[in-house]
């Protein structure tokens, strides 16, 4: 229950701030600076952590926000809705406040978001080769978050949201050996 309560918190959050944005018709300036504070967020969790708590006075958390707005360049819309996550009690919901916009944004321009795991890093060749392939499989615009995993040994294994595409190696020996244990 407290999980659906924090995507429902999440999802009314970034509702309201695409809203806000959409009014203004800044959703794309909002959509970039949403994106570049996620990446933000992944790098710096633990010196955005303390936002979270409740001992920490409003006065210091929206003195941190300005200050972290700032020095990235974000608009005033996105640092207003911070200082509200952190006057409400809800810093901590951020990262899904985050992911809900990119996935409305994605979703109102019918962008499709791919996760890719890999072994290495594909060459620009094979990145703009695969990235058709998926445009014209899935029928729609795509994003595409590539993710370092040396445990499928090779090959490709592609997400997108139920949609999952195994071309690994390491699925194919997990194949070949239910099938040779007479297991299918």
């Amino acid at each position: 229950m407290k999980q659906r309560s924090k995507q429902k918190t999440s999802m009314l959050y970034a509702e309201s701030l695409y809203g806000a944005a959409e009014q203004l018709g800044i959703t794309e300036r909002v959509f970039n600076d949403v994106s570049k504070f996620a990446g933000l967020l992944d790098e710096k969790i633990d010196e955005l952590s303390y936002l979270s708590s409740p001992i920490v006075e409003n006065a210091e958390k929206f003195s941190m926000i300005s200050a972290v707005c700032k020095a990235v360049g974000t608009c005033s819309e996105l640092e207003n809705m911070l200082k509200l996550l952190a006057e409400n009690g809800h810093f901590s919901d951020l990262n899904g406040v985050l992911s809900a916009y990119i996935g409305l944004y994605n979703a109102k321009r019918e962008i499709a978001e791919v996760e890719v795991e890999t072994v290495v890093s594909l060459t620009p060749e094979q990145d703009k080769a695969l990235k058709q392939k998926l445009a014209e499989i899935l029928q729609k615009k795509i994003t595409v978050k590539y993710v370092i995993n040396p445990e499928i040994l090779g090959g490709l294994v592609v997400k997108c949201g139920t949609l999952l595409i195994d071309g690994s190696i390491k699925n194919k020996l997990e194949c070949l050996e239910q099938t040779m244990k007479g297991i299918q």
